[in-house]
């Protein structure tokens, strides 16, 4: 199937199916283009068709960091950048369990770290709220 503007990745298309058909299945991505394997079995038209429109209401998202490790000196900073549709002017970023709004501008925003401790692991995890729409897609930094 052929998805305009989709850029997650297979594992993304297998959780979402999980979650929306309580099947885990088996996928590929190549841009745009997503194939469903018919493994652990081939979804039944319905299904096919539920998770095709599934995934053509998500929106692209990208998530990077300039650095994942930073002192602990609460100066040294992470730059988080965003990347979705443009016509999103907010996201919502879940920032180690808690939600921090980022405004966009033509679909970019970035959001900064500091840290005054160092971190324990799983260090600061970021990624959006909204999985639905963006996927599951994270960074993250460990203070030291």
């Amino acid at each position: 199937m052929q998805i305009a503007g989709f850029n997650h990745s297979a594992g993304e298309v297998g959780l979402w199916c999980e979650q929306e058909l309580g099947v885990r299945c088996e996928a590929s991505t190549a841009g745009e283009k997503v194939t469903i394997h018919p493994r652990p079995r081939e979804l039944t038209p319905a299904e096919a068709a539920q998770i095709q429109a599934f995934l053509g209401s998500t929106k692209p998202f990208s998530i990077s960091v300039d650095s994942a490790r930073i002192e602990a000196d609460d100066i040294d900073t992470a730059t988080i950048t965003i990347t979705t549709d443009p016509a999103i002017s907010t996201i919502q970023l879940d920032v180690q369990g808690e939600a921090e709004d980022v405004s966009l501008v033509s679909g970019v925003g970035t959001l900064e770290l500091t840290a005054d401790t160092p971190t324990i692991a799983p260090h600061v995890t970021v990624g959006a709220v909204d999985t639905d729409t963006y996927g599951f897609k994270t960074v993250t930094v460990r203070a030291v």
